[in-house]
């Protein structure tokens, strides 16, 4: 692991080494100075504009630059020839190219960039936005929501009104679009797993956030295909751009509590650099980067890679009451390194890698009555100690080349390592359990995809994808009243998995708004698992082999708003398990439809309805014959066809309505319902202290989901309203001890958050959510409901300095004593030139040391104690450069 990391040191220092030291102009004589500015069509000037110049016939790079604040540029260079090309490219205007004359010693260029491409006029609306949102760019003012308590970029879009994040995965969603990528000032660092920017990247480095509808990063395809994606991008106060800025900061506390962080950025003339190193021991979790989302993203592409599951779940984790830092215990490092280099006008190379190491402490005590009917039940009262030490190491190197006017070429590769050692006890009164679980996992991802545009209507694309996938698991369960080790207690499985795949398109415009796409694609999956002991694999390996090859036709029809599609996908699976053949020709329909339009002159709305039938293969763990340990007390054994394909059929729909010019008002409406066949149900018994689960197949599967959205922000207050609601429910066949009924899980939530400035220097901020989960089985019921009251409480009495008081508290309505409270403090304060920040932080003040919490499942109730993070006191300072 040391050595993968220090050999991506030394590559990351090659590439900023090479960026560092261009060669300097070394012919005076013959150098002459290009000065002008960049301007748009209002004459108004474009910052950050990438200026490249170029010889004539060659097309050799002379030199480059980027244009000022106020769009002047000025370039140095040797040409032997009478003339130049200039290149200009800024994101949201057209690439231009203008032939420029050298007979003089220094010359002057104006330029008009023309910006109606793919964004429309922009207007000025103060205070709040930059934009109309009739445009396609959205433009926030950053200052409009700050107020000096955020620390990074999701603190800051929390307050924003038509965003939601979802707190556990890190996804934001935009007026109920899930947003695609992060831009850093127009170019895209962190592809789709942007939460290493939204969790890091500070809040007070940001002057404006863009919000970029239909988005998308294939340059080829626009104006042929519009995009219904929605992007972020970031604009960085122009006066703290240079080769280094950013910030650090280090602080110490009471219990030997210490905190270290540093992001730091450098816009260079060829390359755009992010850096984030990180280390506490406050309980905040510092993997931001989530690996395991971002390779599934990329793969998810064909839909027909196959994956490595864990077989293991013996983790411990927080309960979803409070944030997970006031839980668990970490201490830790995390560094990611991300770097874009302008290799030449039409090539970029990215590179990205993280490292992250940790150490976790968990524990809490439960009391654990399974209920087996009305007369038996067993009672577990334990506590539970568990040290979760992961380590993980990320390599992904992408190059995008722009190979002439109508061919592009991307290539990238990408490898995980990752080694997690997890450690648990487990004290009751009858004995004690230790068990051992290491689980290392490989992956290698490559990826090579090609684009031509072979007229004005149509694009052919091709793309070739691959992966290899390795997952190793092993656990020990030792217990104290065996003499001996017990065989039957330990475990060690190995997956292999392997995947290549292929596809080419055709994609283009017919007569009269029709557009097509034709697509056609072949994957090679191969999977090997091999279970044992512990020291040797002695059941037969299960072999699984796939072909799936499949051809995708789109239709699409547009009315001058609106549009609708039909999507079939054919489909034809022939597979291998274990020495037998299977084929399956399947056939997949989709069909959708959007509608935009403009109610009482400037509310917006789109709605969008779609369904669509699949049909997938379980996962290669899901077909094992073998009774599998899950943890220390549980086992699985699955009873599934490998012939018997899980169906899906799927309806959503989803509304959008805003008005951003005016009002401010921004909601969205979701909702769903999905059927399926053969989905994997559970059939739970209790053999003395071990609880076995066997899952086999069910036809009537249900699910169904709904939410709604409003937001109102008032300028005038800075403040935002945000209403939300989520209702979920499902039904699935679940069996008991031979009592066989259904399971109907129905789960609510109702939240409402607001804060206002209630004079210049008093800010409030409230918070209320609602949560109701409901489960019936049989004449089985049972019912939790708790509230989350949150309250953040801002005094700015004294220049430059921040009182920040915040209370939230967890109440159990079922409980007598289900009150639990924690409340937190903070003073911060600035120098006088703003590159000092003094904070003194208090977690805890009230010291409560332990959260009680009821949980009522189908099969057991349980009383639970979770320990909280204590009382302690962390003084920091922020140095900004």
């Amino acid at each position: 692991m040391r050595k993968f990391l220090i050999i991506q040191m030394i590559m990351n220092l090659i590439i900023v080494l090479s960026v560092f030291s261009q060669e300097p102009i070394s012919d005076p004589e013959n150098t002459i100075t290009l000065k002008g500015r960049v301007l748009s069509e209002d004459s108004s000037a474009v910052d950050f504009a990438y200026v490249i110049a170029q010889e004539v016939v060659s097309g050799k790079v002379c030199n480059y630059t980027f244009s000022s604040d106020k769009g002047y540029f000025s370039l140095d260079l040797v040409s032997k020839n009478d003339s130049v090309v200039l290149t200009f490219s800024r994101l949201g205007y057209v690439k231009k190219e203008l032939t420029v004359h050298s007979n003089n010693d220094s010359l002057l260029v104006v330029l008009s960039m023309d910006s109606s491409n793919f964004l429309k006029e922009v207007k000025v609306i103060p205070d709040v936005i930059t934009s109309s949102e009739d445009s396609d760019t959205i433009s926030y003012f950053a200052n409009s929501f700050i107020d000096g308590t955020e620390s990074n970029v999701e603190d800051l879009l929390e307050k924003m009104p038509g965003f939601s994040i979802n707190n556990e995965t890190g996804e934001i969603k935009y007026q109920g679009k899930t947003i695609k990528k992060i831009l850093l000032d127009g170019d895209d660092l962190t592809g789709t797993n942007y939460k290493v920017i939204s969790k890091n990247l500070s809040a007070d480095l940001i002057e404006e956030i863009e919000v970029l509808k239909n988005f998308s990063d294939l340059r080829l395809l626009k104006g042929i295909k519009k995009s219904e994606d929605v992007a972020i991008n970031l604009k960085i106060k122009d006066e703290l751009k240079s080769p280094f800025f950013g910030n650090a900061k280090l602080g110490g506390g009471t219990n030997s509590r210490y905190s270290g962080d540093a992001d730091i950025l450098s816009y260079n003339k060829a390359m755009k650099l992010y850096f984030i190193a990180s280390a506490n021991n406050t309980g905040y979790d510092l993997e931001s980067y989530d690996l395991e989302t971002y390779m599934d993203i990329n793969m998810a592409e064909y839909k027909g890679f196959f994956g490595s599951s864990e077989i293991l779940e013996g983790r411990l984790e927080a309960p979803p009451f409070f944030p997970e830092d006031k839980f668990t215990f970490h201490q830790g490092q995390f560094l990611s390194n991300t770097m874009l280099v302008n290799l030449s006008e039409r090539s970029s190379l990215r590179s990205t890698s993280t490292f992250y190491n940790n150490d976790i402490n968990f524990n809490f005590r439960d009391s654990i009555n399974y209920l087996i009917d009305e007369e038996n039940f067993f009672i577990f009262e334990q506590e539970r100690l568990q040290n979760i030490k992961p380590l993980e190491f990320f390599q992904g190197i992408e190059y995008t080349s722009q190979l002439s006017k109508k061919e592009d070429l991307k290539a990238k590769i990408q490898f995980r390592k990752s080694i997690e050692d997890i450690s648990s006890i487990n004290l009751n009164s009858f004995n004690t359990i230790e068990d051992q679980m290491l689980v290392q996992k490989d992956l290698l991802y490559s990826n090579v995809s090609y684009q031509r545009q072979l007229n004005s209507k149509w694009v052919f694309t091709t793309e070739v994808e691959g992966n290899f996938d390795n997952l190793t698991e092993e656990i020990s369960i030792q217990n104290d009243q065996l003499d001996i080790v017990d065989s039957s207690l330990q475990q060690k499985s190995s997956q292999a998995l392997y995947n290549v795949g292929a596809t080419s398109s055709f994609i283009g415009l017919l007569k009269n708004n029709w557009q097509t796409n034709l697509s056609v694609s072949f994957i090679h999956s191969s999977s090997q698992i091999d279970i044992g002991d512990g020291q040797d694999f002695f059941y037969p390996s299960s072999e699984l082999t796939v072909n799936n090859s499949s051809v995708e036709t789109e239709i699409l029809k547009r009315f001058k708003n609106h549009k609708v599609f039909f999507r079939p996908k054919f489909k034809n699976l022939n597979y291998t398990k274990d020495g037998s053949n299977y084929s399956n020709f399947l056939v997949e329909p989709q069909i959708g439809a959007v509608f935009k339009d403009k109610f009482f002159q400037n509310l917006n709305a789109e709605m969008k309805v779609l369904g669509h039938r699949e049909f997938n293969l379980l996962e290669p763990t899901q077909l094992l014959s073998t009774s599998l340990l899950i943890d220390n007390r549980t086992t699985a054994t699955y009873q599934a066809e490998v012939e018997d394909l899980v169906k899906r059929d799927v309806i959503a729909a989803n509304i959008a309505l805003s008005d951003m010019n005016n009002t401010f008002i921004s909601g969205s409406l979701e909702a769903g319902l999905v059927r399926a066949e053969n989905e994997l149900f559970s059939r739970i018994s209790f053999e003395d202290e071990i609880v076995s689960i066997e899952y086999s197949q069910a036809d009537n599967v249900e699910q169904s989901f709904f939410s709604s959205s409003l937001d109102k922000y008032w300028p005038s207050i800075k403040s935002t309203f945000k209403f939300i609601y989520e209702y979920k429910t499902s039904s699935t066949p679940l069996v008991i001890e031979d009592i066989e009924a259904s399971s109907i899980l129905s789960q609510k939530a109702l939240s409402f958050t607001s804060g206002s400035s209630l004079t210049s220097s008093i800010n409030l901020s409230l918070g209320v959510k609602y949560n109701s989960i409901l489960n019936i089985w049989g004449e089985r019921d049972v019912r939790m409901t708790y509230n989350n009251y949150n309250s953040k409480l801002n005094l700015k009495f004294l220049p430059r300095t921040l009182f920040s008081f915040e209370f939230m508290s967890l109440h159990f309505q079922n409980l007598q004593d289900g009150f639990n409270p924690i409340l937190n403090s903070l003073v911060r304060t600035e120098s006088e030139n703003g590159k000092f920040t003094f904070e003194l932080r208090a977690n805890n003040i009230l010291n409560n040391n332990n959260l009680a919490v009821n949980n009522i499942e189908l099969t057991s109730f349980s009383a639970n104690i979770f320990p909280l993070m204590n009382n302690f006191y962390l003084f920091s300072i922020k140095y900004s450069f």
